[in-house]
This record gives C-alpha cells, sequence and structure tokens, in this order.
C-alpha cells in the first residue's frame, strides 16, 4: 500500500514501483539470513558435533552483537551477490545447506532485478519515442495551421505532462 501510495504521488510507473518493492523485500530476506546465520553459529557453538562454526572460525564468538551481525550481514551480501570473497565460508552441513539455499536464492532475485531492471529502462524509452513522436506531429499541425505561439506551447506542456 505504502509502494502505491508514493507511486501515485511521484507518478513511478509499475515496473519502477516493483523494482523498489524488491530492493524492499531484499533488505528484509537479508536481516533475516543475517539472523538466522547467527543463529546458527550459536546452536552448534558450543556443540561436540560441530566445533567449527563460522563464528568460532573467524574469531567472533566473543565480539560485541553489533559487530557479529555486520559481519553476517557481510557474509549474506556476498552470498547474496554472488561475489562470495571466500573469507567467511560454511564449513559444517548446516552452514553449507543455508550457504546452498542463499545461493539459490541470490541467483533468482539476481536474474529477477536484471529482469526488472530491463523491462523498465525500455519503457522508459518506449515513452520517450512515443513523447518524440507526438511532439513532432505537433510541430507538422504548427507549421501547417500557423498555431500561435501561446496555443502550441500549452499543448505541448499538456503533452509532456501525461507523459
Amino acid at each position: 500500500m505504502l509502494i502505491k501510495y508514493v507511486g501515485e504521488i511521484l507518478q513511478l510507473n509499475a515496473g519502477f514501483e516493483r523494482l523498489i518493492f524488491f530492493v524492499m523485500i531484499s533488505v528484509i530476506f537479508c536481516h533475516i539470513c543475517c539472523c538466522f546465520w547467527i543463529i546458527l553459529a550459536n546452536l552448534y557453538s558450543d556443540s561436540e558435533t560441530y566445533p567449527d562454526v563460522w563464528i568460532y572460525r573467524a574469531g567472533y564468538l566473543d565480539k560485541e552483537d553489533y559487530e557479529v551481525y555486520i559481519v553476517s550481514m557481510y557474509f549474506v551480501l556476498t552470498t547474496f551477490t554472488t561475489v562470495g570473497f571466500g573469507d567467511i565460508n560454511g564449513v559444517t552441513v548446516p552452514e553449507r545447506i543455508f550457504c546452498l539455499l542463499l545461493m539459490l536464492v541470490g541467483a533468482v532475485a539476481f536474474s529477477f532485478s536484471i529482469s526488472q531492471l530491463s523491462t523498465m529502462l525500455s519503457h522508459i524509452d518506449t515513452r520517450s519515442a512515443i513523447l518524440r513522436e507526438r511532439i513532432g506531429t505537433l510541430n507538422s499541425i504548427r507549421r501547417d495551421y500557423k498555431l500561435n505561439f501561446d496555443l502550441y506551447h500549452r499543448i505541448k506542456s499538456a503533452l509532456k505532462y501525461d507523459h
């Protein structure tokens, strides 16, 4: 609802609204994955079964919560955007399963965002071409029917406003 309201005020097209919505959902999703990555490490940090969890390997077991959150967000974003520097990685089975799911979602999200951006740019190009054509037609009408400048300017402004 908020995005539609802002879209109506700013006169955004549907593609741009979808892109804004996607970015907002991505930020929320990254936050949730970041928290889950921390929870996953804390679940197994005292376990004999998984002594090599990421939070222990990276030396963040006794750090402040905000530092652990930043490192976790760094990991999630590098994995989600398919950059993956490799300085923090999953070694245990639960960590690797989480990484696999995060990479799959990241690949789909990246494909969707590129598709939306491409659609939005082609729509902008199409609208600009239509505006140029209409202004060209208006210029022809002005020459052929000798429209006065004031009327011509008002019609041209109306065409640009509707664009």
